[in-house]
């Protein structure tokens, strides 16, 4: 192939310290939707383990030492330009190669090249200039990128929350791969590429410990299989299956990707709703148990919200495991399962089983004042959602005093936010003890003046015995009114 653009032999190393990366187009209006690289000091990126990679024996370093000038500054013409096809194809081949992972120079001109890819598919569009062999290309460079080994997960990630291992992108360019791979499919969902063998090839990569790969994929599996409702169950039940084994052998992003799809299969219809249903509803008491609950909790809470409102059984169940299997000992946990408490009490159902819910609201009382800041923030958060307000004051109003007490405790707190969070909860506490005080006077004003009740009712109808009336009505009132009994017209 023609080198495009100069002499790729001649190789120039920009990639020095305190080196600031310019990419040319990337303040235009389309480059807000592909994120903009701006690098100072390469050198300061910490390197990650190296991975063998045993079908790529090919290594970037091999055919490049740094990109050069022009590589950066320079983008992919447009596809009227001759040299169009020869650019793109070029920097798909670049994309393609396997990077030395101890070097950061290779990392950051893999990850400028793919922006460029990606920003060139977004800004043109893919129309009639992308003929069968860029398309090949595209799908080499998908492959090439995203199969690759996953690591194993290990406990002592987890337990180092220093590490990042759960959020941290696993590799930058990763980002810019993923968009081109849901253009591509999303514009060419018959290619013969796109097979039910490289679908069934990416679910391995649902334990990847990048948040955005995981989102990425959950996407991508759940609109292959939701338009393929042939292979959808099996597919479903294969999820199920994860998070059967991730209590025997830990895989919290795995569980996470997999409650994502179910989440987003729910969503798509009502008969995969129920499908999903079945699978999901044995296994919600067992995750609420699971010590990495705080990793899948959004996707989690997500699914709850939408499975829920079909079972009312299901979300007393839910309020009583959580009670039940409350981490005392676990500040860390509480958080998420308050989060879980939100997502069953906004299940919209009438809440009759006053029991669980006054369990539910002395626990989130006893929260309020509890020596760990985040905890009783949520918890205070909590009670200020009307929903939740409304279930308190129709079912448990009389366990609202007991609560504000816990409340004004939090307001001698040493955190700031949280003091001001317990003023607004202690807030709207107030207005439901003063409607049930109003409720109380006026049972009182209605019952004192049952003497101008008895002389209307005497007025209106000349047959009343009034006496006997009136005696009657102070046997029911106490004998501290015997006296007005006697009261004549």
């Amino acid at each position: 192939m023609k080198a495009p653009h100069g002499n790729y032999a001649h190789h120039i190393n920009l990639f020095k310290p305190h080196t600031k990366i310019r990419l040319g187009r990337t303040e235009s209006a389309v480059s807000s939707r592909v994120p903009p690289i701006s690098v100072e000091n390469p050198h300061k990126m910490s390197p990650k383990k190296p991975h063998v990679y045993h079908s790529y024996p090919i290594l970037m370093h091999q055919i490049y030492d740094g990109l050069p000038e022009h590589e950066q500054q320079n983008q992919i013409p447009k596809p009227n330009n001759p040299e169009f096809k020869n650019i793109f194809l070029h920097k798909l081949n670049l994309g393609c190669q396997v990077f030395s992972d101890m070097d950061p120079n290779q990392r950051l001109a893999k990850r400028i090249v793919l922006h460029q890819v990606a920003e060139c598919i977004i800004t043109l569009g893919i129309g009639p200039f992308i003929d069968s062999e860029m398309t090949s290309k595209v799908y080499e460079m998908i492959y090439v990128n995203i199969k690759r080994p996953v690591p194993k997960f290990e406990l002592n990630q987890f337990l180092n929350s220093d590490s990042g291992c759960f959020s941290v992108p696993e590799w930058e360019h990763l980002e810019f791969v993923y968009t081109i791979f849901q253009i591509f499919y999303k514009t060419f969902p018959k290619l013969e590429f796109w097979t039910t063998q490289f679908f069934e090839s990416l679910i391995p990569l649902i334990s990847s410990r990048d948040t955005l790969e995981r989102d990425r994929l959950a996407i991508i599996l759940s609109t292959y299989y939701i338009n393929n409702p042939i292979l959808l169950h099996g597919f479903a039940l294969k999820l199920a299956k994860i998070i059967e084994n991730h209590f025997i052998t830990p895989d919290p992003c795995a569980v996470y990707t997999a409650l994502t799809i179910f989440s987003n299969i729910i969503a798509s219809s009502i008969e995969n709703r129920n499908m999903a249903f079945n699978l999901c509803n044995n296994l919600c008491i067992q995750l609420i148990q699971n010590q990495y609950l705080s990793i899948f909790i959004s996707p989690f809470s997500n699914l709850l919200k939408m499975i829920l409102p079909l079972s009312e059984t299901l979300t007393l169940i839910l309020l009583n495991g959580i009670v039940k299997y409350w981490p005392v000992s676990d500040p860390a946990k509480q958080v998420p399962m308050i989060k879980l408490i939100i997502a069953a009490l906004f299940s919209n159902h009438s809440m009759n089983d006053g029991v669980i819910l006054k369990k539910v609201f002395l626990l989130l009382g006893e929260l309020c004042d509890t020596e760990f800041f985040k905890v009783a923030d949520q918890a205070c958060k909590c009670l200020q959602e009307e929903v939740i307000l409304g279930l308190l004051s129709n079912n448990c109003r009389e366990i609202v005093p007991y609560i504000m007490t816990h409340v004004r405790s939090s307001l001698k707190h040493w955190y700031a936010p949280l003091r001001e969070t317990a003023q607004v909860t202690l807030r709207v506490l107030c207005q439901i003890c003063q409607e049930r005080r109003s409720d109380d006077i006026g049972l009182n004003v209605r019952t004192s003046n049952w003497v101008s009740i008895a002389r209307t009712a005497a007025k209106n109808d000349k047959c009343i015995n009034l006496t006997k009336k009136l005696g009657e009505m102070s046997q029911l009132f106490g004998p501290s009114n015997n006296s007005n009994s006697q009261e004549t017209f």
